[in-house]
């Protein structure tokens, strides 16, 4: 009955997606490209190498965040997007958890609707 897992959707915290932009810096997030510090290596330099900012977004676990650790609607959004996190910005959550309600119902209709759709 829940909406959809949202884990992955950017790319950030998933183990298999880099960014990678003109210079050939590599970052884990699209947030970061530009911004020197988040340069997680180069494909030129291959001594340019930071796995402190690699782990941290690998390694994001929003059960170590105490707000996520007590909320409901964390297997759907997964803590959300690590970026946000990590800039502590104030509303980070998802919308799912201010408005769950709704949008289980309408998933409910829109299912029975497709059973209505398909036994007609």
């Amino acid at each position: 009955m829940y909406p959809a897992l949202l884990g992955n959707r950017c790319g950030a915290d998933s183990n298999s997606a880099i960014v990678i932009d003109p210079k050939g810096d590599i970052y884990k997030c699209w947030s970061d490209i530009g911004i020197k510090g988040y340069v997680i290596s180069n494909l030129v330099d291959k001594n340019k190498n930071d796995l402190k900012e690699l782990t941290k977004y690998l390694l994001y676990d929003p059960t170590q965040d105490s707000e996520c650790a007590k909320c409901k609607i964390i297997p759907i959004c997964m803590g959300g997007c690590p970026k946000r996190r990590e800039s502590e910005i104030i509303d980070r959550c998802s919308r799912y958890k201010y408005n769950l309600r709704d949008h289980i119902e309408q998933i409910v209709l829109d299912k029975l609707k497709e059973e209505i759709i398909v036994s007609n």
